[in-house]
């Protein structure tokens, strides 16, 4: 028998995690002590561990919410809130109820760095003014290449790059319709 603290360094996670899924029962001990400590089978805990994989998914290593967030160059908090709304989906969540993703996956959905940038760099990078940026967006006259899974617009560097020398300023008015400009 081992306890509820080797149980955690086998499963690879924290001891009280390990406490919450015996709460949930998502895990059983083979008993409990007078004093309400848990001892488990060896052989239970590493089925658990083989079952749960908790680093790897049919071979993919798995990342927490923040690596996500990292790579899809979002904050930890809007992919917790796309997965709560159904645009991103957990390949895995642990018994302590955290969400983990195939880094594979996410770094298919991210783009890479230096390609695209968010909102505020396009409008440095533009000249503009974060609003005739936004209204640009709204009259066609410029397009996001991507919209990451939390909504937020990412913009091509390149795309910019060449636009530079453009002027939106002048195909944006102050009530976000463009003008006719010949």
């Amino acid at each position: 028998m081992i306890s509820s603290r080797e149980a955690a360094e086998r499963l690879g996670v924290s001891q009280a995690t390990v406490l919450r899924a015996v709460a949930r029962r998502a895990l059983m001990p083979a008993e409990t002590t007078p004093g309400g400590h848990h001892r488990f089978r060896l052989e239970d805990i590493e089925q658990s561990a083989i079952a749960a994989a908790p680093n790897l998914v049919n071979g993919a290593k798995l990342i927490s919410t923040s690596a996500a967030a990292r790579l899809l160059r979002v904050s930890q908090h809007t992919v917790i809130r796309a997965c709560r709304e159904g645009r991103l989906e957990a390949d895995e969540i642990t018994p302590g109820g955290h969400r983990r993703f195939s880094e594979t996956r996410i770094r298919e959905l991210a783009p890479l760095a230096s390609d695209l940038v968010g909102t505020g760099a396009a409008a440095r990078a533009l000249g503009l003014t974060v609003d005739k940026l936004l209204r640009a967006v709204q009259t066609g006259a410029l397009s996001p290449a991507a919209i990451t899974p939390g909504g937020h617009r990412r913009f091509a560097s390149a795309d910019l790059s060449s636009m530079g020398s453009l002027n939106l300023n002048a195909h944006v008015n102050g009530n976000g319709a463009a003008n006719a400009t010949s």
